[in-house]
């Protein structure tokens, strides 16, 4: 049995700086998804920095401007959770990130949009 460390925060710390690295090195948004599936939060943070701009004007072609900006975070948040749910899609990462905006759309905003909304399309 191994015996508890003297300081425990220590190796949470080293882990989270071992992942800050990693994530650093990350250069391709495939490989930035694939971390972030794995809990990286930077991986993520990245992953949002480099695709929001994209992502945020597809949005503003589907919804009113006024509401963009609150459709774009229920995206990432969706994004999140997929990426925590199952392993990272093998797609490309924006058109993932597109289906995303687009079931965010239909399921929030379809009928202020006059769209009917079928959840068993999904």
């Amino acid at each position: 049995m191994a015996l508890p460390s003297p300081h425990p925060g220590r190796a949470h710390e080293e882990d989270l700086a071992a992942s800050l690295s990693a994530c650093t090195r990350s250069t391709t948004l495939s490989e930035l998804r694939s971390m972030a599936s794995k809990g990286c939060i930077h991986a993520f943070a990245r992953l949002y920095d480099a695709t929001s701009p994209h992502v945020l004007s597809l949005v503003r072609t589907v919804v009113p401007e006024h509401q963009s900006e609150e459709v774009l975070a229920a995206v990432y948040i969706e994004a999140w959770r997929e990426y925590q749910q199952k392993s990272a899609g093998t797609g490309s990462c924006l058109e993932d990130l597109q289906q995303v905006v687009w079931r965010v759309v239909r399921r929030k905003h379809a009928p202020q949009l006059g769209v009917e909304y079928n959840r068993g399309s999904e």
